[in-house]
């Protein structure tokens, strides 16, 4: 701004001066001095300075053409110039010291000499303000980029500083909570080794007592460890051996199981067929009551008779097989009976040929038979169970898988019941059979007490729980 309006001072001072050496061709300068800063938008003070004495030049040089014969006539012009700001480059005007005095025609000729080289100048005037003006260009792009760049940093800056504000605050914290954790477990330790300084002090003052004590002491140990070791040897396999045994009775008990849940199951089938069997014949009864056919009534009156007096002989005779005595009063009351009847008598006698008894074992050997049926008929539905879909089992199968299952459990049965492995566990421990199991439960019961002990002597001697023997008899002889 200073620049600009120090220019357009100088310009107001040039055209006053003007105004006051020509009147007549103001207009003319006027119009080329507006000529030259349309071309020239940032002038140069040393070209206006030039231009307005070379235009001054013409004018002296246009008078004294005008009167060539008035040599007494002379001209004096003044121009001041501040001393202030007094340089090649800078003109002020009217208002500087310069004075201009009369032209002779030697001065009006370097005034032409001047205008020759005028348009020349002009012409490295105006390469000079472009390439001032490219450069004012490039200054101000500069300043405006450097504007964004100082702004664009200045935020950064703030949001660095805000960051660096925040980590500091985590920082503090986290080293604040590292601190109070590890004063914390410091702590802790230091707890756990007090606790163990004073347990130790305290074995220390336990343990004062003569070494010869102490050798004597744990010799003492050291054999009823060894003692206590191998009788635990025996017992782990005796212990193994019982568990096989225990593990073959549980498989024969839930088989044993499986069977009695079978025989219920044709039990109740039983029963229920009987139930049905009674409901029929009741049917059976009441159709021939409906019939009441007259040419019948005789043979089933008679049939009647003989179904009771059958009945009443069944019912001597399963006296007789159950309480295995008859009197001789029910003798003569069978052989009275027999009498009655040939017919009975010959069923009888075919029963007791069928059976091939005595007339007086039909009754057992009917039951006999009767729970040989039974059993038969859960037997073979068992194993009809029990045996892959689509297969049809004959007797001869049947039996040969019953008699294989009984051959294998009478074999293992035969291992187990007084076997050698009760009689080996009884001359192990030195006492009968019998008291074997009592035997066997003290040394369990004194195994529990030894791991006691042992895990004390460990515990005294500093040994991990899971020490060996050999271990802990190597430290022993060397605190020894």
């Amino acid at each position: 701004m200073t620049e600009a309006y120090s220019l357009e001072d100088k310009i107001s001072n040039i055209r006053s001066a003007i105004r006051t050496l020509t009147s007549d061709t103001y207009n003319k300068d006027h119009q080329s001095l507006l000529k030259a800063e349309s071309e020239l938008k940032n002038p140069d003070s040393r070209t206006l300075e030039a231009y307005l004495e070379s235009r001054y030049q013409e004018e002296q040089s246009k008078t004294l053409s005008r009167n060539p014969f008035d040599n007494q006539q002379r001209c004096n012009y003044d121009f001041i110039r501040d001393e202030k700001n007094f340089s090649n480059t800078s003109f002020q005007g009217p208002h500087s010291n310069k004075i201009i005095s009369s032209f002779t025609s030697d001065d009006i000729k370097d005034m032409s000499s001047f205008k020759i080289n005028e348009n020349r100048e002009n012409t490295e005037l105006t390469l000079l303000l472009e390439h001032e003006r490219e450069n004012i260009r490039k200054l101000e792009q500069r300043v405006i980029k450097k504007d964004e760049i100082i702004a664009s940093m200045n935020a950064r800056q703030a949001t660095l500083t805000e960051e660096i504000m925040n980590l500091r605050k985590n920082y503090c914290d986290e080293e604040i909570e590292e601190y109070k954790s590890i004063i914390s477990s410091l702590q802790e330790k230091l707890e756990k080794y007090t606790n163990q300084i004073n347990y130790l002090q305290g074995q220390v003052q336990k343990n004062s007592m003569p070494p010869e004590i102490k050798k004597s002491q744990i010799d003492e140990l050291v054999n009823r460890i060894g003692s206590l070791e191998r009788q635990n040897a025996e017992l782990l396999s005796n212990n193994n051996e019982l568990s096989l045994f225990t593990n073959r009775l549980k498989q024969d008990q839930s088989l044993i199981i499986d069977l009695r849940y079978q025989l219920e199951k044709k039990d109740k089938q039983i029963y229920d067929l009987m139930q049905e069997n009674k409901e029929l014949a009741f049917r059976l009864n009441e159709a021939n009551n409906a019939k009441k056919d007259p040419s019948q009534d005789y043979r089933e009156y008679k049939m009647k008779e003989e179904i009771a007096r059958l009945k009443h002989i069944n019912l001597e005779l399963t006296e007789k097989g159950t309480i295995r005595h008859r009197s001789r009063e029910n003798e003569r009351e069978r052989s009275k009976s027999r009498k009655r009847s040939c017919s009975s008598n010959k069923t009888i006698t075919d029963i007791s040929n069928y059976l091939k008894c005595q007339g007086s074992d039909i009754i057992p050997r009917l039951h006999k038979l009767k729970r040989c049926e039974k059993l038969q008929i859960r037997l073979e539905q068992l194993l009809k169970d029990l045996a892959p879909q689509n297969i049809i089992l004959s007797t001869k199968d049947i039996w040969k898988c019953i008699r294989k299952v009984i051959e294998e459990y009478l074999v293992i049965k035969k291992k187990l019941d007084g076997g050698d492995f009760a009689r080996r566990i009884a001359l192990l421990l030195g006492v009968s059979e019998t008291d074997s199991y009592d035997e066997v439960k003290k040394i369990c019961e004194e195994r529990k007490n030894v791991n006691a002990l042992m895990s004390k002597i460990k515990k005294m001697l500093s040994l991990s729980p899971h020490a060996a023997l050999r271990e802990v008899e190597d430290t022993i002889d060397e605190k020894v």
